[in-house]
């Protein structure tokens, strides 16, 4: 994988998008542009979470999959 630990780009093979789901409820990934900036944000967001480590985790994941910063490319699709 000639790609792997690079955040996504527009260049990429569906313009910057990344789409899952069946296709009724499709998901965008993030803009490209704001893929480390937002990235940033979710990490920096952990030094003021709530003491709940389980609350804490499933937001952090939750944002992270928003993002999508990465093509996908694990076998999944």
């Amino acid at each position: 994988m000639n790609n792997a630990g690079e955040y996504r780009k527009a260049t990429d093979p569906n313009n910057g998008e990344v789409f899952f789901g069946p296709s009724t409820n499709q998901f965008a990934g993030a803009d490209p542009a704001m893929i480390d900036s937002m990235l940033r944000k979710n990490i920096s967001s952990l030094k003021l979470s709530p003491p709940d480590p389980v609350d804490v985790a499933a937001k952090f994941y939750q944002r992270f999959v928003y993002i999508h910063p990465f093509n996908n490319g694990n076998g999944r699709n």
